[in-house]
């Protein structure tokens, strides 16, 4: 009886001693009063401020920081899209430092530390960030098409537009206002956006098999498994007077390092009748298109001048990078239907 009233007895002091012990371990590394020589770096308004709050309170260094007055917010940022010129408003935002937390984190240095660096675009004007750009991808986005019947069923939406990766946006503004929160410039720098093609979605092509669908204002061309999008790539495409034609086709071969055959246009004077391999008019691979079981012509093909990809430069045909093409040639089957739209 005694040696388990002993045993009972050890527990409790041990367990006491626990429940004593985590508190002061979980705050052990704050000191108060800041160890010596611990320094603050403040932007305020006539530049940045270093300021040594070595051996003051916690309190005392807040009310120290609090006299400074602090670098005001720009009233906007300037931002370009594609080359245009517009604003966000961010004069009503509460970019300020968050003094409480510089202080904090200075109370659990070692001396002779520098702290600086916190945050000054706060969660909730992050938020109102956010909405602003998502307003601005609105006025900038080009509106995408109405839904279209693509080769062998299936409709596609979402279709020909662009628009602002938001996320990113938010991250390289925030990072832009701290920055100017952290350096005694008037203005913050611009922040530089670009529109990327919006995601097509497909339905309707349940069990249908592949589908290519091009489009010539985005100058990309997208492979569709079913409703599923496999894949997507870069396109060139004609230039004025041998516009690409938009309609319905099919691919009625392929074939590996193809022979181009000198059509006997005005262009092609005094070129080679024939030329083959990867530096070639046709690259690497090609897709042969026919409508209506003729052949038109048209091919996608592969080509090494890569700076073309994106432009308008061919004479009817689709090229891609012959990176590109080599990928494109495996995946589609000779028969698979295609869809090229403006």
């Amino acid at each position: 009886m005694k040696r388990t009233l002993s045993r009972s007895i050890v527990v409790f002091l041990l367990v006491f001693a626990t429940c004593v012990t985590l508190p002061a371990l979980a705050t052990a590394a704050t000191y108060n009063p800041i160890n010596a020589n611990v320094v603050i770096t403040l932007p305020t308004s006539s530049g940045t401020k270093s300021i040594n709050v070595g051996g003051m309170t916690v309190a005392q260094a807040t009310a120290t920081l609090a006299q400074y007055k602090l670098k005001k917010t720009p009233a906007k940022l300037p931002v370009t899209v594609s080359g245009k010129s517009y604003t966000i408003a961010t004069g009503d935002l509460a970019l300020t430092p968050n003094i409480s937390a510089l202080v904090t984190q200075a109370s659990q240095v070692a001396t002779g530390t520098a702290v600086g660096s916190a945050s000054y675009v706060t969660p909730a004007a992050q938020n109102i960030l956010a909405a602003r750009i998502a307003a601005l991808a609105k006025k900038t986005n080009l509106k995408t098409t109405k839904q279209k019947t693509v080769a062998g069923g299936g409709t596609i939406s979402n279709f020909g537009g662009r628009t602002i990766n938001q996320a990113a946006a938010l991250t390289s503004a925030t990072e832009l206002l701290n920055k100017y929160g952290r350096t005694i410039a008037e203005k913050p720098g611009t922040l530089k956006l670009s529109i990327s093609p919006s995601r097509p979605k497909m339905s309707g092509r349940d069990g249908k098999g592949k589908v290519l669908v091009a489009s010539l204002a985005l100058r990309r061309v997208y492979l569709f498994n079913g409703n599923s999008l496999v894949a997507n790539y870069g396109i060139c495409i004609g230039m004025p007077g041998y516009s690409t034609p938009t309609g319905t086709y099919v691919v009625a071969r392929k074939q590996r390092n193809p022979t181009w055959r000198n059509p006997g246009k005005s262009w092609s004077r005094g070129m080679a009748q024939s030329i083959s391999g990867a530096r070639g008019p046709l690259g690497k691979a090609a897709l042969y298109l026919t409508k209506n079981g003729r052949d038109i012509g048209i091919r996608f093909h592969g080509t090494h001048k890569t700076w073309s990809i994106g432009q308008a430069q061919s004479h009817g045909c689709m090229r891609l990078a012959n990176s590109d093409i080599v990928k494109l040639y495996a995946q589609v089957p000779v028969g698979t239907k295609v869809s090229v739209f403006k």
